[in-house]
């Protein structure tokens, strides 16, 4: 699966404990390995808020 990882969160990364940027590597790791959502685990709807789509427009 193809993902997209903004500027914004790789700075938000760099403040992080090790502890939870070996856990969001691994998050990612799984991500770019599966080749859809249902091969994830507790995936799970986001609510709220604009969606991803209307966010870069």
């Amino acid at each position: 699966m193809q993902i997209e990882i903004r500027k914004s969160f790789s700075r938000d990364v760099k403040k992080c404990t090790q502890t939870v940027k070996e856990a969001i590597a691994k998050a990612i790791r799984e991500m770019t390995n599966a080749e859809s959502l249902t091969e994830l685990n507790n995936v799970k709807a986001m609510k709220g808020g604009k969606t991803a789509r209307d966010a870069d427009r």
